[in-house]
């Protein structure tokens, strides 16, 4: 996820020509990069959830994630027609690298496991 700032940082510099390769490479990086991190934060949530509430946190997630993507189009598109489309990559930019850093900042990325964080929690109904 730290990592995903890289492509609109890269779409923000590039220029017509050569440039949309490195375009066309960074969203390839991060096309792998989702892919690696959907892989592994669903199968985190899946160990540290309890079974009897893994669907309603499921949808929850999926509500969070898929509900504000449309939002999210209608911003990037008033503020396309705005300020400029170059100067939204760079706004998109800033806000995936400030969302990159508060992960790598967040004490979550440490959180482990219940198991790892209570050694009887496995021995334990319902956890």
């Amino acid at each position: 996820m730290a990592a995903a700032g890289f492509p609109p940082i890269v779409g923000g510099l590039a220029q017509p020509g050569a440039g949309a390769w490195f375009v066309g490479g960074a969203l390839a990086a991060l096309g792998h990069g989702m892919t690696v991190y959907n892989i592994v934060q669903v199968s985190y949530r899946q160990a540290i959830c309890p079974d009897r509430l893994l669907g309603r946190v499921t949808a929850g997630i999926r509500f969070l994630a898929w509900g504000t993507a449309p939002v999210g189009a209608l911003g990037g598109g008033v503020l396309g027609e705005t300020i400029g489309l170059r100067a939204t990559v760079w706004v998109f930019a800033g806000i995936t690298l400030g969302a990159a850093v508060l992960l790598v900042l967040s004490p979550l990325r440490t959180a482990g496991t219940p198991a790892e964080r209570a050694p009887d929690a496995a021995a334990r109904p319902g956890s």
